[in-house]
């Protein structure tokens, strides 16, 4: 298995053992409430998300006709960007932030950093991709 197929493997896993970790917060908060944080939930949803796209894009590394270091660069980039974004989320829970984008919350600008990195990532891996298929 290639060094990025390896890397985008263990994010993914990392990422779904994160999300099912916020899972026993959210799971108390919901015996005792109606509704839990909006941030609690998007730190719990979001690496589940970012986790299985992690792992499918393995897929997407093994057609890639590109350099082992250049798929090496994208799955970091992928997995720096979801980590981020995950991180965001659970500042944003943790500090009772109600809305971080009228805030511009720590978490919001960690969040607003994760997704242009994931994009950069995505894109190399869809050059490799196209250059493969």
């Amino acid at each position: 298995m290639e060094p990025a197929s390896k890397i985008l493997v263990v994010a993914g896993v990392a990422n779904i053992g994160y999300a099912f970790l916020l899972g026993l917060p959210l799971a108390s908060i919901r015996m005792k409430q109606s509704q839990a944080p909006r941030y609690l939930i998007l730190a719990h949803t979001g690496p589940i998300i970012s986790g299985a796209v992690l792992l499918s894009l393995v897929l997407a590394a093994g057609l890639s006709d590109l350099s082992s270091s250049l798929e090496t660069t994208a799955a970091w980039l992928l997995v720096g960007g979801t980590a981020a974004v995950a991180s965001g989320d659970t500042i944003n829970w943790l500090s009772g932030v109600q809305d971080g984008f009228a805030q511009r919350s720590r978490g919001w600008r960690l969040t607003a950093l994760g997704g242009p990195v994931i994009l950069a990532g995505l894109l190399i891996l869809l050059v490799g991709v196209v250059k493969g298929v």
